[in-house]
């Protein structure tokens, strides 16, 4: 394989646990391959290597490392750089920090709350309206018993005091903090 194709390849990350990481790419597969003699070249010569093993079937690579005495970060950039690859790709981490399109959800809430606004005179929003709600809901979970489809009425109280603590995190960090022209305690 000529090194112009290797670029079309990647790693992928497969398996990382302290002191053991385990790459793959199909540009790695097979016995008779240049890109594997520089990789393990490069890695071998890296601080705190122990071993590198190469899987000729599969074009994986397990290297085992001291932690702490190099970053995992450095030996996949290192054996990326070895095998002229693309950078390492962990599809898991590529998929959970890929942002959800969910600007429609918070306008809608943005309107909601307006709408919540002006049928209360603007005395309540949604940030006192959802777990007032939640608290009703457990009322009625409480009275009913089990045999209702409401989560159990503890559930939903948890839930309506972790939202009202969430919704007026500022307004009880203000309310926590003394006034700025609070005379010091006596000591």
């Amino acid at each position: 394989m000529s090194d112009s194709a290797l670029n079309e390849f990647a790693f992928r990350l497969v398996h990382h646990h302290p002191g053991r990481i385990r790459l793959r790419s199909e540009a790695l597969c097979g016995a008779e391959n240049a890109a594997v003699g520089r990789v393990c070249a490069a890695l071998e010569k890296a601080p705190g290597v122990r071993r590198v093993h190469h899987v000729e079937r599969t074009g994986g690579l397990v290297i085992e490392y001291e932690p702490g005495a190099i970053e995992p970060d450095s030996l996949i950039l290192r054996a990326a750089e070895a095998a002229r690859l693309g950078g390492p790709v962990d599809e898991r981490e590529a998929r959970r920090h890929r942002p959800a399109d969910l600007r429609w959800l918070v306008q809608a809430g943005r309107e909601l709350n307006t709408v919540a606004g002006e049928l209360t005179g603007f005395r309540a929003d949604l940030r006192l309206i959802v777990p007032a709600a939640l608290v009703g809901m457990a009322i009625a979970s409480f009275i009913a018993g089990s045999g209702q489809r409401v989560p159990r009425w503890d559930n939903l109280v948890f839930w309506s005091i972790s939202l009202g603590l969430r919704f007026f995190r500022d307004e009880l960090a203000r309310a926590a903090r003394p006034p700025d022209n609070a005379a010091e305690p006596p000591r």
